[in-house]
């Protein structure tokens, strides 16, 4: 059974678990993949992924 990829959210809370731990910001985005503009996007607004009625992954933003 072939394992699926993680999500950008579970990427993030990857990245803020390592960064909290003294690690620095930049290797560990460059690490998993993401983008600094990205990173601090989704720290500044809060963003959910959700399903469509159609069963597809769409993103939802919302201002915090």
């Amino acid at each position: 059974m072939k394992k699926s990829k993680p999500s950008l959210t579970e990427k993030i809370e990857v990245a803020d678990k390592w960064i909290n731990k003294g690690y620095p910001k930049s290797k560990v985005l460059k690490i998993l993949g993401i983008s600094r503009s990205t990173y601090y996007y989704r720290k500044h607004y809060r963003v959910e992924e959700k399903k469509s009625k159609w069963g597809t992954s769409s993103t939802g933003i919302f201002l915090s």
